[in-house]
């Protein structure tokens, strides 16, 4: 049940204290495991905008359906423990009400010990310009739209392969597997045909502006969306791309074809979603649920 919190006004006018019992913020859990996505929203038909602090960063509300809203994104190694977050709504004038929550964060993906596999000095020196120059695309984003309608589900029926947080292990004996890592992003099946060889097409999960087309080692052909308010969404393995770096894209519109390029074997999706400007990476199901209400 979504617990509800009343704020007080500052101000101590009896129509003040009238309207700030028609004030309230609710948050959709204040119990969380890494990898989670918390939802903070007003209740009430105003419009007016809100602010919220977390772990030193501060988050804009923007509004979602008919609401004001912040995500916050839960890192899948966020260190466990109790954390503050605090805000403040400015109705009128003088008039502010102040956020505050405690939320405990608790374990779900231990850290591992994980040595990447071998590769050619040239092969790592460019999976590693890869690496960065996606870092820096993502500390760049800044798509601010007026609203943020509802996220879907990049392919259609959503068949999962692989959840997010799966291991992967390169060694194991009978009893015991050891160098792994976890799979950060959701596997998509992304061809339906009988042998499961005929690629589908992939579509943004929500309006955004691409801000990466690009064809890398690990990856293959890789979008990159910028939706704003610091999230992204990367689809990764396309055979083909069907937009360009700087388009604004639709929900729904078909950005590529789903491929089995980069390192896999099958035709597939993967799908990774990041906050923050990709300081953050979060459960893409987790996520769906949190903006599907």
């Amino acid at each position: 049940m979504k617990r509800l919190v009343l704020s007080a006004g500052i101000l101590l006018f009896p129509w003040q204290e009238l309207f700030a019992e028609q004030v309230r913020v609710t948050i959709n859990k204040k119990t969380v495991y890494q990898s989670e996505v918390l939802k903070i929203q007003l209740i009430q038909k105003s419009t007016a905008p809100f602010s919220v602090n977390f772990l030193g960063r501060k988050h804009e509300s923007f509004l979602m359906g008919r609401r004001q809203t912040v995500l916050l994104g839960i890192d899948y190694q966020l260190k466990l423990g109790t954390y503050s977050i605090t805000g403040v709504l400015k109705e009128a004038d003088n008039f502010y009400f102040p956020i505050y929550y405690k939320i405990t964060v608790r374990e779900k993906f231990p850290k591992l010990k994980y040595v990447p596999p071998k590769r050619s000095e040239k092969e790592q020196a460019r999976i590693n310009k890869e690496t960065e120059e996606k870092r820096a695309v993502l500390e760049r984003i800044d798509y601010q739209p007026d609203s943020m309608g509802h996220f879907a589900r990049p392919v259609h029926p959503a068949v999962v392969n692989a959840n997010f947080g799966e291991k992967r292990c390169r060694d194991r004996t009978l009893w015991r597997r050891f160098n792994c890592r976890y799979h950060l992003g959701i596997d998509y099946r992304a061809a339906f045909d009988f042998f499961h060889q005929r690629p589908e097409p992939i579509r943004a999960i929500n309006n955004g502006r691409v801000v990466l087309t690009e064809s890398r080692i690990v990856d293959g052909k890789t979008v990159v969306i910028d939706h704003g308010y610091g999230i992204s969404s990367e689809y990764l393995h396309l055979s083909k791309f069907s937009v360009k770096i700087g388009e604004i894209v639709k929900r729904g519109q078909i950005i590529g074809i789903a491929g089995k390029t980069g390192a896999t074997e099958a035709i597939h999706l993967h799908l990774t979603i990041k906050m923050d400007n990709g300081k953050t990476i979060v459960d893409p199901e987790s996520f769906f649920q949190a903006v599907s209400k």
